[in-house]
């Protein structure tokens, strides 16, 4: 059962060029080159709105990284409906059956 989006963040990854100070929000923000975790150690969401957004999906993913899908608590999702990893399911979303969310989708 996935918690609250915003409780569920621990920390943050953002390319260095993006990145404007060490925590937003109270959480620490990494570059990809700096993350004191390698993959297997940590499960990460891609939740940024960027159009550079599939760059960094790309690069932890080569390097080994893995992602998983986060649903708000609010949303509803049907049960026959498809969610694929990636995906960010934000507060008040419905998703219908046999809809199929892709890998790294987001919706508000």
């Amino acid at each position: 059962e996935p918690g609250e989006i915003a409780r569920a963040a621990r920390f943050l990854v953002s390319d260095a060029a993006w990145r404007t100070s060490p925590a937003h929000e109270g959480r620490p923000v990494f570059t990809p080159d700096d993350l004191p975790w390698g993959p297997g150690a940590v499960d990460l969401v891609a939740g940024i709105v960027s159009t550079k957004r599939l760059a960094l999906v790309g690069l932890m993913e080569a390097r080994g990284f893995g992602f998983v899908s986060v649903r708000h608590p609010s949303a509803i999702v049907s049960p026959r409906a498809v969610v694929s990893r990636g995906a960010f399911i934000g507060a008040g979303v419905i998703v219908s059956a046999h809809s199929i969310v892709g890998e790294h989708v987001i919706l508000n």
